[in-house]
């Protein structure tokens, strides 16, 4: 610090730099937190009503394990739907509220597996039908995790980070 500077100057400076450092701390900390306590059947009723997907069907609670390894008595809550012919149009929900957020990194590594096996396939899809799957990444937010596939990612995103963050 300045010598010319006065110790209760200094103090003071110290003293603000300090507040300055936890603020931005704090605004960091909450950035990976949901926005509120969100039902994700109510999101995916957003998601529905913005037209940006086609129709999907549900995925039955006994394929969560058998085909994609997914725990239900580690998940508070859930959606998961998705297009009966990617093919012919892709689209996809899968929203899931883990029960604490070690499985929900898990959970994250399980829908990443998910999605690089589709976008895999993709390559024998319509090249339409294959970019819709070009910006989907797993979203991770507190414990919830998430991913969609629909016409408009960006405004199907912005449903999302309204709803959960």
């Amino acid at each position: 610090m300045n010598k010319n500077l006065s110790s209760p100057t200094k103090v003071l400076l110290l003293a603000l730099v300090l507040v300055l450092a936890f603020t931005a701390l704090a605004a960091c900390s909450g950035a990976n937190k949901p926005k509120t306590p969100a039902d994700v059947n109510e999101v995916y009723q957003k998601l529905l009503e913005s037209g940006h997907l086609p129709a999907l069907t549900a995925v039955p609670e006994r394929d969560l394990f058998e085909v994609y390894g997914i725990d239900s008595s580690k998940v508070k809550q859930w959606v998961f739907a998705m297009s009966d012919n990617y093919s012919i149009d892709a689209g996809e929900v899968a929203i899931f509220e883990a029960n604490d957020e070690e499985y929900a990194s898990e959970l994250a590594s399980k829908l990443t597996n998910h999605l690089d096996r589709i976008k895999n396939v993709s390559k024998d899809y319509s090249p339409q039908q294959a970019a819709k799957l070009e910006p989907v990444e797993v979203k991770t937010v507190g414990s919830f995790v998430y991913l969609v596939v629909g016409e408009n990612y960006d405004a199907l995103m912005k449903i999302m980070k309204d709803n959960i963050g």
